[in-house]
């Protein structure tokens, strides 16, 4: 009879221990053997959720479990995510992530007859004074032709880049102007005629002592 009792435990304690093994044979390729309270079991490695003996990949993003800064992107892997600084931005992609200033880098894309203006992850471009586009393209506007005449009638107008300039025509004299618009033109002989009249005026109203 001690005999068999002995042959019994040891059987009942074989039994438990090949069921025990059996557990973790079981355990997925994501997963690890480790002690519990109520024994050996398979559990899921980290990034990962299930019985242990399924694992499947926590898609931290969408999850919204991730360690990402607020102005990176978050792009899920297999038991783990990364993250990345989002276009604009620069840094490590989770302590830190800092605006780039495209404007003072020279970076920007900005056409070169357009002024850069620097914005939170981006920038925008604003075609100078004289010019139409979007600001990545810019081109000439022509006052000369594309507008209502600048210049005075007497004067001839000249496109510039960005601008225009009131010139008179061979032959004429430019009578001087605060602004470009408001210039004139007398015929250099008709201006030459009124200088010599107007110092013969100036002669003869003199006194001589």
């Amino acid at each position: 009879m001690l005999s068999d009792l002995g042959a019994k435990a040891t059987t009942t304690a074989t039994t438990t221990t090949t069921t025990t093994a059996d557990a973790c044979n079981n355990c997925h390729k994501h997963a690890s053997c480790a002690n519990t309270f109520t024994g050996r079991a398979c559990i899921c490695d980290a990034g990962y959720k299930g019985d242990g003996t399924a694992c499947v990949d926590i898609n931290e993003c969408e999850a919204n479990t991730h360690k990402c800064h607020a102005n990176a992107k978050c792009t899920n892997a297999p038991g783990t995510h990364k993250c990345e600084c989002k276009v604009g931005f620069t840094g490590d992609g989770t302590d830190k992530c800092e605006d780039i200033n495209e404007c003072t880098a020279k970076s920007h894309k900005c056409h070169e007859h357009a002024t850069c203006s620097n914005t939170v992850g981006g920038h925008e471009c604003t075609c100078d004074a004289g010019f139409n586009g979007d600001g990545k393209a810019c081109v000439n506007i022509n006052e000369c032709t594309e507008t209502l005449m600048p210049c005075d009638a007497t004067a001839k107008c000249v496109d510039l880049p960005g601008s225009y300039l009131c010139d008179c025509k061979e032959g004429q004299v430019k009578t001087d102007a605060a602004q470009p618009s408001l210039v004139t033109c007398k015929d250099e002989q008709s201006s030459s005629n009124q200088l010599r009249s107007s110092t013969n005026e100036d002669s003869s109203s003199g006194v001589t002592i």
